[in-house]
């Protein structure tokens, strides 16, 4: 029996066909959202980009020296019943990218030791991650009554199906980079993003190119104690929390377009856009103004006016 490999028969092609290709579409905007969160978090530049997508046996996600940390979201339960959490996935960290992903978050370089995570930077970590993913599931349309949370545990990864699929992604700032993967079930890609039938593309452009379109351009939001707000006056300055070098999101209905940076041209507020996130959706969000335009909606702007 020398020489003979064994061939394995289970099916690993879980995921349709058109979950696949919505679901890279929705990737490739929701990593850029997921960096800009951990840019306020931080205060820093941080990029993020999509760098593994695929179908895998999970038993073939690397795991040596890194942290395992469960996605799971809570199981609604009766009134005085436990609560229990159903598993989504997990996330698999190198143990250097949790110390320099926990040390950029404390303030520091970000540049990560090769050792065991201690309690609190493990913890640090999974808290902050939890917050920053959002946009991720959301762009995965993942929809739970809470957002998915990440929790340390020590175990491999048994819980996940033999059809899992491997979502690998980068974020870097001053010079340092942090990459690991996120393992989830197929599954719970697949229930949200499976295509439906959809009116001809060219059809639909064609219908709606002429529809204005509302862009809002924002600041990341700021808190103030409402003590202060009942003392502002005219002249008052107000300090923002957005740091200059982090860009901003041009929105439409709610849906991140552009990534732009702000300044002025003449006597007027402008913005410079250095990326595209999902021109493709402009069309979609026309076609919904036409089909049940909104009375109560404010006259539009032109990309001028922003």
């Amino acid at each position: 029996m020398s020489g003979v490999e064994l061939f394995d028969f289970r099916d690993l092609s879980e995921l349709s066909h058109d979950a696949e290709l919505r679901a890279s579409e929705a990737l490739r905007l929701g990593v850029p959202r997921v960096a800009l969160v951990l840019s306020a978090i931080t205060r820093r530049n941080v990029q993020g980009t999509l760098v593994r997508f695929e179908l895998v046996d999970p038993r073939d996600v690397a795991t040596d020296g890194c942290d395992l940390y469960d996605i799971t979201v809570p199981v609604p339960a009766p009134p005085g019943a436990a609560v229990t959490r159903q598993p989504l996935g997990v996330a698999v960290i190198p143990r250097q990218v949790v110390t320099g992903m926990a040390e950029l978050l404390m303030g520091g370089p970000g540049e990560g030791e090769q050792r065991v995570p201690n309690r609190f930077e493990r913890s640090l970590l999974a808290r902050r991650l939890t917050e920053a993913l959002g946009p991720l599931w959301e762009a995965l349309a993942i929809e739970t009554v809470e957002t998915p949370g990440l929790t340390y545990v020590g175990s491999p990864l048994a819980q996940l199906p033999l059809s899992t699929v491997a979502i690998g992604v980068s974020f870097a700032a001053g010079g340092q980079t942090w990459e690991f993967t996120l393992a989830l079930a197929s599954t719970v890609i697949d229930a949200g993003l499976t295509m439906q039938p959809a009116a001809d593309g060219v059809a639909m452009a064609l219908a709606v190119k002429d529809v204005p379109v509302e862009l809002t351009v924002a600041f990341s939001p700021i808190k103030v104690h409402a003590t202060d707000i009942q003392r502002l006056a005219v002249g008052d300055v107000i300090r923002l929390d957005h740091p200059l070098a982090v860009p901003l999101v041009v929105e439409t209905q709610g849906r991140p377009l552009l990534l732009v940076s702000h300044g002025t041209t003449g006597r007027r507020v402008a913005v410079e856009v250095i990326d595209v996130l999902d021109v493709a959706e402009l069309a979609e969000i026309a076609a919904t103004e036409t089909l049940s335009p909104n009375p109560n909606r404010r006259s539009t702007s032109t990309v001028e006016d922003i």
